[in-house]
C-alpha cells in the first residue's frame, strides 16, 4: 500500500510526484496514518513514492512492504536524508520561535533544555512535583490526543482576534482583501498546529517532547510561577502538557518553514509568555477524572404499615 505524505509546512498532502529530494527538509513530510518522518525514495523502474524510514512506523496500517526496489544510495547519502536531521530541523523550527531568528545551536536543537532541568523539581500546593514524574505522567496522558488537540486548535484561535481586524485603519476594499488573507493564514495556521501535535505526541517522540515540556518547566520557574502557584501535584503534569500544547499552537510553523524553503532569514516575533486557555477546570477532569466514592448498597426497605 502506497504511503501518504502530509506537509507539516501546509498541512496538506505531499505528492511524490512533485517531491524532490529538498522537499524533504523543506516540507517535513510526515506519514497521514501514523505521523512518523518519511523520506522520498525512487526505484530504478519506479517513479519517486514516499516510505517510512527505517525502524519508523513499524505498526502503520500504510507500511510499505514493497520488494525488489534497487534505491540509488548514493543519491540518497549525498542529500543526507536522516532521521535525525529530521528531528533536528523540527527543533530548530522551535528556536527560531523562540529567538525570533536562527541562532547557532540553539537550545531545543542542541538538547541543552533537558539537561538543564534533569533530576528537577518545584515546589507545588501540597507537596513536591519531580520532572521525571512529569515526564511519566505526559507520555500516559499524550494517548488522549483528541483532548489535546482541542487545546491546540482554542489556542490557535486565540491568536487571532476580531477586534484587532476591526481596528485596521484602511479603506473598506482593503480592509475585506486583508481579511480574506487574514483568514486563509490563519486556516493554515490551524492546519500546521494540528499535524504539529499529530506528530510531536505520536509515538517515538518523546525526546522532543521533553525539550518542549523543559522549556515549559523553566518558564513557569521564570515567569509564571506565582501566577500558578496553587496547582497541586497530581495537577501539575496537566498544566505542563498545556502549556506544551500551547507552545506549538503559537509557534508561526509557516512563516518560519517559508522563509528557510526561499533561504531567507526568518524573523518573526519572539515567543516568550504563551497564552493558556481559559478552560483548564475542563482539561483537568479531562485528564484527571474524579474518583467516585464507594457507597454500600441499601437494598429495599419494606413499606410502613398505616
Amino acid at each position: 500500500m502506497s504511503v501518504k505524505a502530509i506537509s507539516l509546512r501546509t498541512g496538506l498532502l505531499l505528492p511524490a510526484a512533485i517531491a524532490d529530494f529538498d522537499t524533504y527538509i523543506d516540507e517535513l513530510p510526515r506519514c497521514s496514518k501514523c505521523f512518523g518522518e518519511l523520506c522520498l525514495a525512487k526505484g530504478e523502474k519506479m517513479p519517486p513514492y514516499w516510505r517510512h524510514f527505517p525502524g519508523v512506523g513499524n505498526e502503520c496500517p500504510d507500511k510499505s512492504e514493497i520488494s525488489g526496489v534497487i534505491y540509488h544510495k548514493p543519491k540518497t547519502l549525498d542529500r543526507k536524508q536522516t532521521l535525525a536531521l529530521f528531528k533536528k530541523r523540527f527543533l530548530e523550527i522551535l528556536d527560531i520561535a523562540i529567538n525570533g531568528t536562527l541562532t547557532i545551536d540553539g537550545p531545543f536543537a542542541s538538547r541543552q533544555l533537558s539537561e538543564q532541568v534533569k533530576g528537577s523539581s518545584v515546589q507545588c500546593s501540597n507537596g513536591i512535583a519531580h520532572f521525571n514524574d512529569c515526564l511519566l505522567e505526559i507520555d500516559r496522558f499524550r494517548k488522549n490526543l483528541d483532548c489535546i488537540l482541542v487545546v491546540a486548535s482554542s489556542c490557535a484561535k486565540n491568536l487571532y482576534s476580531n477586534d484587532s481586524i476591526n481596528s485596521w485603519e484602511v479603506p473598506e476594499a482593503e480592509k475585506i482583501q486583508m481579511l480574506e488573507i487574514t483568514i486563509a493564514y490563519k486556516q493554515t495556521h490551524e492546519r500546521c498546529v494540528d499535524e504539529a501535535c499529530k506528530y510531536i505526541f505520536s509515538n517515538g517522540r518523546q525526546d522532543l517532547l521533553k525539550e518542549l515540556v523543559a522549556f515549559a518547566w523553566l518558564e513557569y520557574n521564570s515567569k509564571l510561577k506565582n501566577t500558578y502557584n496553587q496547582l497541586k501535584v497530581c495537577e501539575f503534569p496537566v498544566w505542563l502538557l498545556t502549556a506544551t500544547t500551547s507552545i506549538l499552537a503559537a509557534v508561526p510553523w509557516y512563516r518560519i518553514m517559508t522563509a528557510l524553503l526561499e533561504e531567507k532569514e526568518p524573523l518573526v516575533q519572539p515567543l516568550s509568555i504563551f497564552a493558556l486557555p481559559n478552560n483548564l477546570d475542563i482539561i483537568f477532569e479531562v485528564f484527571l477524572p474524579t474518583k467516585k466514592l464507594h457507597t454500600k448498597p441499601q437494598g429495599f426497605m419494606p413499606k410502613k404499615s398505616k
